[in-house]
């Protein structure tokens, strides 16, 4: 009995800890409104990018150019993030610690639930 009290206990810690490295984009991607807003914004991408092939071409074209420049940017941006990473951090858990304060059950909500009370 001892035992799975100690496992519980680690549990918690491991959750917290786990919380904690969390950065505070990804909870809020992951946020119900957020993410289903994300997922009906890439629905309506592709089913365009699908439908109208003069389109297509200048959207792989597009995103190409795109998925280079973030690339060189995360290279080139490297050696300041690295000097900066003591105060992303910090700013990174008041953020979180903010999100947590102003969580609302709106928020928590679906698009289409919100788009159904409108």
């Amino acid at each position: 009995m001892a035992d799975s009290g100690k496992t519980a206990e680690k549990d918690t810690e491991a959750s917290q800890a786990t919380q904690e490295q969390q950065s505070v984009v990804s909870r809020v991607s992951n946020l119900p409104l957020v993410s289903s807003a994300c997922g009906a914004v890439y629905n309506a991408y592709s089913s365009t990018k699908d439908s109208v092939p003069l389109l297509k071409g200048v959207m792989e074209v597009a995103e190409s150019g795109v998925r280079t420049l973030g690339a060189a940017a995360s290279t080139g941006s490297r050696p300041i993030l690295d000097r900066l990473e003591p105060q992303i951090a910090m700013v990174n858990e008041y953020a979180i610690k903010g999100l947590e304060k102003t969580l609302t059950p709106i928020l928590l909500e679906q698009t289409r639930q919100q788009i159904g009370q409108v």
